[in-house]
């Protein structure tokens, strides 16, 4: 019996002794790692915002973080892909277009060298709306004006279609251009016009008024010319006149005939001054005079006063020695020169007769050529 309960115990130290040795050692086995195993790295995080002006993807995950953009065309289909990587974070900022665009977006992160990537699925067809268009304005028109002499001509430029507005009435339309003329004021010191305009080119919006002040001077009033001056001179053979005033001078002569009384006008023009030259006849004529004168085309005429009957005296025909003027010369001429160079008295003659050999004096030498010459044609 003892030695029965010897053997039995015995056999269960040796089987305790065995499950020992093969059984596994619990607590071990979860702290063991083994090389040949890489790292799994986590799937990384994405998202994205949208902004007034574009779409913000951004991944972020373990060791280095690799962003994949594949780009649809709208109209061909066509893709294409772009990929940006960053160390924990990768950002991209894809720009709105004025046309919705879709694109297909994933992520990868690398914890380091060794490990396996984590991929996140692709997400497909994410839509980028279109960003809204800022409204075309049509820039705003030009506004200049001229003097055109006679009143002010307004002139708007730009593009498309051009309206001008006067005090907010409509005055004047036309593409490109349009203009408006404004005769000088009725007010001697001009008057003030407020214009606007404005441009549009077709599915444009319409430029802002744009205002303008344009002075409108009064009416011009004419300079007043001066009266021109105007004189005459007469010669031994002729009346002389003269006038002298601004711009164009003008000088009328009215003849009056002797016989008749019929009267006939000239006149003669030129710049700054003229002049009209009358023959002195065989008897005295008279003659009308007056003047005018214009600075220019716009100026008031400046007249002169008319001279009423001008008197031309008829050129005197001297005849050689005869002294006393009856025609002829005789003894009495030459008792009328001999009494002239005693007494230098020249009352009753005609001195130019009397200077017969014409040497300018009236002498002794005149008296005896005179009384050769009467002895020579009895």
């Amino acid at each position: 019996m003892k030695r029965f309960l010897f053997l039995s115990l015995m056999l269960m130290t040796v089987g305790i002794m065995w499950s020992s040795e093969n059984a596994p050692v619990l607590g071990v086995a979860g702290n063991q790692t083994r090389d040949d195993v890489p790292y799994e790295t986590p799937a990384p995080v994405l998202s994205y915002e949208l902004t007034d002006y574009a779409m913000v993807f951004t991944a972020t995950g373990e060791g280095t973080v690799t962003l994949y953009i594949q780009y649809i065309d709208n109209w061909s289909g066509a893709v294409t892909n772009e990929q940006y990587s960053g160390y924990g974070i990768a950002t991209v900022e894809v720009p709105r277009d004025y046309e919705t665009t879709y694109v297909n977006v994933w992520a990868s992160a690398q914890a380091n060298d060794d490990a396996v990537p984590g991929v996140i699925p692709v997400q497909y067809y994410i839509e980028i709306p279109a960003q809204e268009m800022p409204p075309q304005v049509t820039p705003c028109p030009e506004l200049y004006y001229e003097d055109t002499g006679e009143g002010i001509l307004v002139t708007v430029t730009g593009e498309g279609t051009i309206c001008l507005y006067l005090d907010d009435i409509l005055v004047a339309e036309g593409y490109g251009f349009a203009d408006y003329f404004i005769p000088y004021s009725d007010e001697p010191d001009g008057e003030e016009y407020g214009f606007s305009a404005t441009a549009q080119i077709d599915g444009w919006e319409m430029s802002e008024y744009i205002y303008y002040i344009v002075f409108v001077p009064g009416v011009p009033q004419p300079y007043e010319t001066p009266a021109p001056d105007w004189t005459y001179n007469l010669t031994d053979y002729s009346m002389v006149f003269t006038a002298v005033g601004e711009g164009t001078v003008t000088l009328y002569i009215q003849f009056i005939d002797n016989a008749t009384g019929e009267m006939t006008t000239e006149s003669v023009s030129g710049e700054g001054s003229v002049v009209f030259e009358i023959p002195r006849g065989s008897e005295t004529t008279y003659v009308n005079v007056w003047a005018t004168a214009q600075a220019n085309e716009n100026a008031y005429i400046g007249y002169s006063e008319v001279e009423y009957y001008v008197e031309i005296p008829a050129m005197v025909t001297v005849v050689p020695g005869d002294a006393d003027g009856d025609g002829k010369v005789s003894v009495t001429d030459v008792t009328a020169i001999i009494d002239y160079v005693l007494s230098n008295d020249a009352s009753g003659i005609n001195l130019d007769a009397a200077d017969f050999n014409n040497d300018g004096r009236i002498t002794i030498a005149d008296v005896t050529d005179m009384i050769d010459y009467i002895i020579s044609n009895p």
